[in-house]
């Protein structure tokens, strides 16, 4: 099994990776959650993005009322290595 390899990134470094947004066709969404009513903890949306066995995660706070800036900054994380990979 992969040890797991998680760390916080800058927007700048998060774009990176990813790349412009009309070229990420090597990446892909490996799951997302969209909870703008807070039923499942604070509002918020989530994306992982995969490539190979790497992994981004977005996460936005968006505020409960439209057109109102975002109530935290945004979150990005890399982690490399899965637990279905096989050393």
């Amino acid at each position: 099994m992969t040890v797991t390899n998680l760390r916080t990134l800058t927007c700048d470094e998060r774009n990176e990776y990813l790349g412009p947004i009309d070229d990420r066709k090597d990446w892909g969404i490996e799951s997302s959650l969209t909870d703008l009513g807070g039923r499942f903890g604070e509002p918020k949306v989530l994306t992982v993005w995969y490539k190979n066995n790497i992994r981004i995660r977005d996460i936005r706070w968006p505020s409960p009322f439209e057109f109102e800036a975002d109530v935290k900054p945004c979150e990005h994380h890399y982690w490399e290595g899965s637990e279905y990979d096989e050393d």
